[in-house]
């Protein structure tokens, strides 16, 4: 199975393998549960949360890589900076 991708050779330069990854699972997330990856933090400060941020944080604990919520949240932060949802 293929999938078209917007990721331009500039934006494969300027990501982290972390964050390709984030990027993927995004988009496994978004295919598969039909919902934005998105994450949600209390006002305030505080742990951010949601349902990607579980999806993605239980990934990456069965494949043996432990992140904190707060990079994985940043990555998001990121990929949306580059690459905005239309």
């Amino acid at each position: 199975m293929s999938r078209a991708r917007t990721c331009t050779r500039s934006l494969a330069s300027s990501i982290s393998p972390f964050e390709n990854l984030i990027d993927n699972l995004m988009w496994i997330f978004k295919t598969h549960f039909e919902r934005d990856a998105r994450y949600s933090a209390p006002p305030g400060g505080g742990q951010p949360g949601g349902p990607f941020i579980r999806f993605a944080e239980a990934v990456l604990r069965e494949m043996g890589a432990l992140y904190e919520i707060k990079s994985i949240a940043s990555a998001v932060d990121k990929l949306r900076r580059v690459n905005p949802v239309k």
